[in-house]
């Protein structure tokens, strides 16, 4: 992949769209090709230096032309939906979370990705049984599966009563732990490659995952 690759297909109207819906009110992070043997986790705008986050088409172009010169090559978003991000301190107040995304992280390699999708599809399945069913959405990270439930699902009656946070949290936990027996029988068949499959509660105050079409 080049960078010529890379600017073409942030430069279409779908891609642009779907990045936008989803990170609106999400704290943004970027990945680059250049920037050290990995590449570069960005989070800050360089100046001001202020959260990573996009209101508009705007601010999504300015980016690309922004960290340009490093190939922003990936855009992750926040599994939480704020109420500001002006500044760093807008980040550590838990009063300024407003919903919280729950997301099953299934990690492992293309090698097995047969196995991948059935990991997804007990995840899935676990939910329609406790009558999750039109909320439930997966995206493909590159290397596995993330099942996402929109974060709008939660009644505002459970919101007014717990953290958004702790109740995706504890979400994404129920669910693994009815699914446990069936993940690990999947998993077996994994053990012997570099990366086996995982299936883990990655949810906490400043996780990120890929956002749709990036």
């Amino acid at each position: 992949m080049n960078l010529d690759e890379i600017l073409n297909h942030y430069s279409k109207a779908i891609v642009k769209k779907e990045i936008l819906d989803y990170c609106k009110n999400r704290w943004v992070a970027i990945h680059t090709v250049k920037g050290g043997e990995t590449g570069l986790f960005i989070r800050y705008w360089r100046k001001p230096e202020k959260p990573l986050s996009f209101s508009s088409i705007d601010d999504f172009d300015r980016a690309l032309r922004e960290f340009r010169g490093l190939w922003p090559r990936t855009f992750y978003a926040s599994v939480n939906i704020f109420k500001s991000l002006v500044d760093k301190e807008d980040l550590e107040k838990p009063d300024n979370i407003v919903l919280t995304t729950s997301i099953w992280d299934i990690d492992g390699s293309l090698e097995f990705w047969e196995k991948i999708v059935e990991a997804a599809k007990v995840i899935v399945d676990v939910l329609e049984k406790e009558g999750v069913v039109n909320s439930v959405y997966l995206l493909w990270s590159g290397r596995g599966i993330h099942v996402h439930l929109h974060e709008r699902a939660i009644s505002q009656e459970v919101l007014e009563r717990y953290h958004p946070l702790d109740i995706a949290y504890s979400i994404v936990e129920y669910v693994l732990a009815k699914s446990k027996e069936r993940l690990l029988e999947i998993a077996k068949g994994t053990v012997s490659y570099d990366r086996p499959l995982k299936v883990e509660n990655e949810i906490d105050l400043k996780r990120v995952f890929t956002v749709p079409l990036s």
